[in-house]
Order: C-alpha cells, then structure tokens, then sequence
C-alpha cells in the first residue's frame, strides 16, 4: 500500500536495466567540507542535510515512509536532482500512462485517455522539489528515453499552459541538446530561476539548430547567471545570442571537436560596450585537440590562434577579471615549452587587468620561461597553474614573480610528474613565501612517492632548519602528500615553523586494488601528518 502511495520510491529500487534507478543518483548536494571548517556550529537543518547527503536511496525511501518527522527531508533529498521526466511520469496512475512489462513509463508512453487535475497531483506534489535537471552523457544510446511522444506533449501543455513544470529548478544541464529538444521548451520557462545552465553537443547530434533554440530560451531568462555552452560544430553567431544577459557572471565556451574560424569574431565589433556588463569569469577551453599532426581535427596552432583573435575582440564587451584556459589531449612534445610561452604571452598582451587566471592543461613539464610572461599582469590576486609545476623554478624566477605579484594572495602549482622531495619541497616553500608576503592560500602537490617514501631521515632533517615565519598563509594544500612514517614528526614541524596558522591538506585520489594497500598507507600518513600539523599549531598558540 505505501509504495502504492509513493510510486516514486518504488521505482527508484525496481525493475532490471534500464531502470528508474540507473536514471536517477544519490545526488542531494553535500555540505561542503570547507563550510563544516568555517562554521563549526551547525543548525539543526544543516545537520541534517548534512547526514542526508550520505545516506543511500533506499535508506531515504525507508526513512521517509517510517517517520513523518524526516518525510519531507527525505523526500527533499531524493527528488533534489533527476535526469529525465520519467521518474514523475511514474506519478501518474496507472490507468493514465501505458506502462512497459516491467510496469515503467517511458518518454514514449501513449495516453489511453484524458488527464485531469487529480492525475497530476502526485507529479506536481513533488515536481516542486527539483532543483536539479541533469541530462548526463551515458543516455545518449536511448533516444527513447527524451522524445516525448506527441500524445504526452501535448498533455504536458494543456496541464501547465505557461507554468513551469519544475517551479523551483536552480540548475538545467543538457549534453545532448541534438537530441533532447523538448528538454528546455517544457522546462524553461518565466518566471523559473534557474541560475546554472549548460547546453552541450556532441558528435553526430543535429546542433546547428538545436543550439540557437536552446539559446533563445535561456536568453528569455532573467535570473541565468552561469552558463556554459559547449558546440561539436563551429559556433558562429549563436555566442551573440547571449548578449545583453543582465545577471551572466560566467560564461563558458568549450569546442569539442572542430575549431571556429577567426572570421566570426569580427562580429564583436558591433556590439555595443555593455553587452556583457555582468561578466566576471570566462572560460575558453577545448576537449579534444589532436592528438597527432594530419588527423583532422583542432591542434595547438589553431588553438593558440584562436584565442588570440577572440582574446583581442572580446575583452572590449566582455569585462571579465578572472580567465579559465583549458585543454586537453594535445600531442605537442618539444613544442610544449614554446606553446605554452606562447600561450602565456597571449593572454598577457590582451588581458593586462586580469586579477584571476587558470590555465589547465595535461601534458609536458615546462621550464619557468614558459609561465613568466604572465608577471606582465600586475594585478593578480589568484593564479592556478593547474597539472604544470616548473621544473626549473629557480629563486631568481621566484624573486621576478614576488616583483611582478605584491599582492598574491593565492597561488595553486600542479604536475603530474613526480617531485625531488620533500627537502625540495620545503626549499621551494621557503622562497615562495618569501617572496609573496600576501600569499595566504598556495597549493603545492608532492607525488614522489617512491623518492619521498625512500628518503632518509637525515634528509627530512634539512626541512626543519630555522625559518621566518609566513602568518598570512592560511591554507596549504599538498595534493596526494606521501611521508613515511619516520618524517611524519619532522616535516610537521617545519611546516608549523613555516606557516604557524595555516590549515594543512590532503586531496586524495584512489589508486587500482593492485595498489590499494600501498595508497591506504599513503592516505592514512596524510591524514595523520594533517592531524599533527593542527595539534603543533595549537601547543604553539598555547
């Protein structure tokens, strides 16, 4: 009887693939760890958002049905995000909606008979409860799954008229607009505030005008105020659409296979100065450059040529202080160093008022040469040098970047090679702090797991020499630290020494179950060099 009554909860753990289950995910956003730090007095709400977040679906389903108290927490966090309509479709009765032999509904579901208001009142009992509309990239292979039938269209429309179907959506993503085109004209409509969008293509789905449909509709929407649009085929007028958006913060481009010619560019030109008044943070990235010279697709030339026309026609209505680059799969080899340099002058030469920069990237191991064009931008604030940690970051280099940047206040370093260590690590601390007075948030990986994990401890003594302290730094983040057992002590001393407030971390990623053994050990050092870096902090204030 009561799952006669919660039909939503009885699909959700129900039926062989593909199933409700597969469509919809533990998804209720957690309370981030950085809020549980700031502020560790929490509400009664915010703790139980916090212990709904952890809890699986069928827990969910068995809470909500056993204690009114946690129903609508519970019912909340289980219809908080959804891939597709079909889980409320399942709201209506039985006699309303043909069912498949495992009694599910699917897009394509004929109506035997008219639908009244009392049918709708289980979908609309909890349609208010979405906040999330997520199209992810795995359902691509069952386009029966977004076509409405024409039948259920039309029932949808003469229900809602003009309202919107979910009244309380936040956030819209579609990876496949070629293919779901209904998706955005039922549910994007005034007066709902949606905030986040992302419309996104990809190979063989019909884009050019799916796009340009999709972008009309967000257009029409006051409140949008991210949105990432991402095209398989060369974009060309489709980006002025956007345009006059009053509250567009961030704005993200992403070509994925094929490069826009710079002649479409030209078209800035004619728009006004204030057409992205609200701008702050743009994003130019590409997913797939090639990956061998002939193979037909975008490469680093085109990349760096295309950023360059778009950088110097863009920033004239597009007033944005913080710049995201990003790449991937690019074969560049000896190349690397003179591209990036390349890169790095670019964004230098048309965006000297930058106070926010990210460059992403995966391949390579740059010498500082390649970074140090960007000290022409005086007013950096953060810089993320995501994956790209200089090799060669001698303490000149550091001394040209202390120059350039007095007002550093965060500074990320990444790679994917390993690092001399933690006697090095700790050298290369020392100058940076050194020469970044304001620095309060610095990133530094150290993955050398073999030549750290071997060091002995008359080499770790080297990084607890005496040091000025760093009080601005607040934050220090190791990536996938690994110290062994014997320098667990010493290094979390030193870095007490070195920056007496700072909070230490540690971002994890699981190795494969050959190494699983090996990289729990490497998590619990982690974890317990954190812990000591606390309690050393605490006996120094004390």
């Amino acid at each position: 009887m009561r799952d006669r009554l919660y039909p939503y909860l009885h699909v959700c753990n129900a039926g062989p693939a593909p199933s409700i289950a597969t469509w919809l995910r533990p998804s209720y956003p957690a309370v981030p760890s950085s809020s549980r730090v700031m502020h560790p007095v929490l509400q009664i709400d915010e703790i139980l958002v916090d212990i709904l977040s952890t809890v699986d679906r069928a827990s969910l389903r068995s809470l909500g049905l056993a204690c009114k108290t946690f129903y609508e927490p519970a019912m909340n966090a289980l219809w908080y995000r959804i891939h597709s309509l079909v889980p409320l479709l399942a709201c209506l009765p039985e006699d309303a909606v043909e069912r498949d032999e495992h009694g599910s509904v699917d897009w394509n579901s004929c109506i035997p008979r008219a639908l009244t208001s009392t049918d709708w009142a289980r979908f609309e009992a909890h349609a208010w409860r979405v906040r999330e509309y997520i199209v992810v990239i795995g359902y691509r292979y069952y386009p029966s799954l977004f076509d409405l039938s024409h039948a259920m269209s039309l029932a949808i429309i003469a229900h809602f008229g003009d309202r919107p179907m979910l009244p309380n959506l936040l956030k819209f993503e579609n990876e496949h607009i070629g293919l779901c085109t209904k998706d955005a004209q039922l549910l994007l409509k005034p007066p709902v505030a949606v905030r986040v969008a992302r419309l996104d293509s990809k190979s063989g789905d019909d884009t050019t005008g799916a796009l340009i449909a999709n972008l009309l509709i967000i257009r029409d929407l006051d409140g949008i105020e991210e949105l990432s649009v991402g095209a398989h085929e060369a974009m060309s007028s489709e980006l002025f659409l956007l345009a006059g958006m009053p509250r567009l913060t961030y704005l993200s481009i992403v070509i994925n296979d094929s490069w826009v010619t710079p002649d479409w560019m030209s078209q800035f030109s004619t728009l006004p100065a204030g057409s992205f008044s609200a701008l702050r943070t743009l994003k130019y990235s590409s997913t797939a450059l090639d990956t061998g010279i002939g193979a037909g697709r975008g490469d680093i030339e085109q990349f760096l040529t295309t950023l360059d026309t778009f950088l110097a026609k863009a920033t004239s209505c597009m007033p944005f202080s913080c710049l995201m680059v990003k790449f991937h799969r690019a074969k560049w080899h000896s190349q690397y160093e003179d591209k990036l340099h390349m890169l790095c002058s670019c964004i230098a030469m048309h965006c000297p008022t930058l106070e926010s920069l990210v460059i992403t990237t995966d391949k390579g191991k740059p010498s500082a040469r390649a970074v140090l064009p960007l000290c022409n931008i005086r007013g950096l604030h953060t810089l993320k040098l995501a994956r790209i940690l200089p090799s060669d970051l001698t303490p000149d280099a550091i001394r040209t970047m202390g120059a350039a940047w007095p007002h550093l206040r965060e500074l990320h370093l990444g790679t994917k090679h390993p690092d001399p260590g933690i006697t090095a690590t700790v050298t290369m601390l020392h100058a940076l702090l050194d020469a970044l007075p304001a620095l309060a948030v610095l990133g530094l990986p150290v993955r050398a797991h073999n030549a750290l994990g071997h060091s002995a401890p008359e080499q770790l003594a080297a990084a607890t020499r005496p040091i000025v302290p760093h009080a601005a730094l607040r934050l220090l983040d190791l990536g996938r630290v690994y110290v062994p057992d014997f320098g667990i002590e010493q290094f979390a001393a030193a870095l007490v020494r070195l920056a007496p407030a700072a909070e230490v971390r540690s971002s994890w990623l699981h190795a494969r179950s050959s190494q699983a053994e090996y990289h729990v050990k490497q998590e619990r050092n982690a974890r317990v060099l954190a812990q000591r870096v606390s309690e050393l902090a605490r006996e120094r204030q004390l």
